[in-house]
């Protein structure tokens, strides 16, 4: 899903999930979802970029690999787009127990 991003550099098409780069980051061993969603998803102009990263539950042991997971994205993203970056960490038993999915409109990156 393409959406327009108004940023210092004008219009920007931002296409997560056609991301070259971002795929690059995203080739890790720990096993994961990455999800778009938020005003950056459904409106032209937006403050920030909100993602889902829904890990393993056997991963939860690589809190460390994680962490720099969601570092390395948010780098990535915020230098791409010059926006701030906002990324929600849940296993996947807290997203079950929560429905976080089933309460937004989302988009899979990964």
């Amino acid at each position: 899903m393409q959406k327009m991003v108004r940023g210092f550099t004008g219009n920007v098409v931002i296409s997560l999930i056609d991301d070259i780069e971002l795929k690059r980051i995203l080739n890790v061993k720990i096993r994961f979802k990455l999800y778009h969603f938020g005003s950056s998803l459904e409106n032209k102009f937006f403050n920030d970029i909100d993602l889902l990263l829904i890990y393993n539950n056997s991963e939860k042991n690589n809190q460390r690999e994680l962490l720099m997971l969601k570092r390395n994205i948010t780098d990535y993203l915020c230098n791409q787009y010059h926006k701030n970056i906002d990324i929600t960490v849940l296993s996947e038993n807290e997203e079950e127990e929560k429905n976080f999915l089933e309460q937004i409109h989302y988009s899979r990156i990964y």
